[in-house]
């Protein structure tokens, strides 16, 4: 069996995998740990994910992340080192991964959509791919999960999977 990620690899980000068959075996919020105000990555978590998936072909999409001249520098900071940290959890765990603009697999995935808001098109994709996903992180649904499950197929598309 190969398995296809996508990761939003925001704090408020998602992990999904799906399989040849476009089934969805794993769709998590992103791991992270609060600390009072601040959240952190764990990494711990986000590491036992990758370390306990089956000795099958794994292929990874990991959304690039930009930093933008409007957020004040410790935002810049923290978007540089979750993309370090998740490519560090990669590395060390010897899985290949590609990194993808948001623009690249949005205009693939979103074709034939009008897309005014991407979060709000990523979660109304979903919902109509896979009918019984839940995207609730609390109790509003999450485009961080969205965004991973879109990045999943994206994957799979571009490993070897039949594009729908």
């Amino acid at each position: 069996m190969t398995l296809f990620c996508g990761v939003d690899n925001g704090k408020h980000g998602g992990i999904a995998i799906i399989n040849e068959k476009e089934e969805i075996l794993m769709l998590v919020p992103m791991p992270v740990i609060e600390i009072g105000k601040a959240i952190d990555y764990d990494i711990k978590a986000i590491s036992k994910i990758f370390c306990d998936l089956p000795d099958e072909r794994v292929y990874v999409c990991l959304e690039k992340s930009f930093m933008l001249f409007r957020n004040g520098c410790k935002a810049n900071y923290n978007i540089g080192w979750n993309m370090g940290a998740m490519e560090g959890v990669f590395s060390a765990l010897e899985i290949s991964y590609e990194i993808v603009a948001p623009q690249l697999w949005q205009k693939e995935i979103f074709q034939g959509i009008s897309v005014v808001d991407t979060k709000e098109a990523s979660i109304m994709f979903c919902k109509r791919k896979w009918p019984q996903v839940d995207l609730k992180v609390g109790n509003k649904e999450s485009d961080g999960m969205s965004d991973s499950l879109c990045l999943s197929l994206y994957c799979f598309r571009h490993n070897g999977g039949q594009a729908k």
